[in-house]
């Protein structure tokens, strides 16, 4: 899988500071779908995307697959693309410069998740600590979604069952007793 190295949308144009033509490209853990190649031949081999995981993670547990089947994943250094990943706010505390994407609660309760299911299925974790680290990562985002963000309640809720599904292996859409809207991405 070859990705698209990108820049946020909203960023300006920066110089290239890659002037060693050998040093293009580098191998990457996964990268975005958005703008990324892969051979038909390959991608018969590693099988379809994942459809369950819906929106968030997908690119990364096909990327995941594809390392585990031998394959190597690798992304340009320059920035080919603009790419927005949410609705990116910046501030200021302090000294501390924090960034938050603003997705829906819908959004957050699959990215959480996902990434539960990632650590669990692929991490190399013993005992079950993938889902202290699962949980780890949750708190970090509700932390900054406490701070930063609107909707504070929907939005940590909904990462509460996120990590709750993902530790029971719980897939496809989100229930829907659990959102009052549709799914807004």
């Amino acid at each position: 899988m070859i990705g698209s190295g990108f820049r946020e949308a909203e960023e300006a144009p920066q110089e290239s500071t890659h002037d060693d033509h050998d040093n293009r490209w580098e191998e990457a853990k996964s990268v975005i779908t958005s703008g990324s190649l892969i051979p038909l031949r390959v991608h018969a081999l590693i099988g379809p995307f994942r459809e369950e995981f819906f929106i968030d993670y997908v690119d990364t547990e096909y990327c995941f697959r594809a390392r585990t089947k031998g394959y190597k994943v690798i992304r340009t250094k320059r920035p080919t693309m603009r790419h927005a990943i949410g609705a990116i706010s910046r501030h200021q505390m302090l000294w501390f410069k924090k960034w938050t994407f603003n997705h829906t609660a819908d959004r957050r309760y699959y990215i959480a998740r996902n990434d539960t299911v990632l650590l669990r299925e692929y991490g190399d974790y013993v005992l079950g600590i993938w889902a202290l680290k699962s949980f780890g990562r949750c708190v970090r985002l509700c932390k900054r979604i406490a701070l930063y963000e609107e909707r504070k309640v929907q939005k940590i809720v909904a990462i509460a069952q996120g990590w709750w599904d993902g530790i029971r292996g719980h897939m496809g859409p989100r229930p829907r007793g659990r959102s009052k809207n549709v799914v807004q991405i």
